[in-house]
């Protein structure tokens, strides 16, 4: 009788470990089976800077200009007379970069526009200086 007990111990047991073998391995077997998609960013010339939302839409620096993958040139830096530089963009469409205009560098947002005073030099330090912004989905910059 006991012998009995040991041996259904034993393979209720084994059936566990087999079973958790079989999970694990399904979901090895379904990460390996999750489709990706690589996106090139169309360019002409010198492009930098990449930022993916949540949405798939890519913004970049192009010659100066925001571009998008889905809307194309989001800022024109001959309409604007400036070069903007390190985009970011949030999951509703706001991108905001620096405006790269000689050394006094400010925050600009694609929908509430320049959000930083310039910056300049006092005693020798660079006062106000903007650099790498970034929003998150509220709309807060940093």
């Amino acid at each position: 009788m006991r012998n009995k007990n040991k041996l259904a111990s034993m393979k209720r047991r084994w059936l566990f470990f087999v079973a958790i073998f079989l999970l694990i391995l399904c979901s090895v077997v379904n990460a390996w089976a999750i489709p990706y998609t690589i996106t090139r960013i169309p360019h002409s010339g010198y492009a930098y800077s990449p930022d993916i939302n949540n949405k798939g839409e890519i913004v970049w620096a192009s010659n100066g200009n925001i571009v998008s993958n889905y809307l194309g040139i989001l800022i024109d830096s001959i309409k604007q007379r400036h070069r903007y530089i390190q985009p970011a963009i949030n999951d509703r469409g706001e991108v905001v970069c620096t405006i790269d205009d000689v050394g006094n560098n400010q925050i600009y947002s694609t929908v509430r526009g320049v959000l930083t005073p310039p910056s300049y030099v006092r005693d020798g330090w660079l006062m106000n200086y903007a650099n790498h912004p970034d929003i998150n989905n509220n709309g807060v910059i940093i």
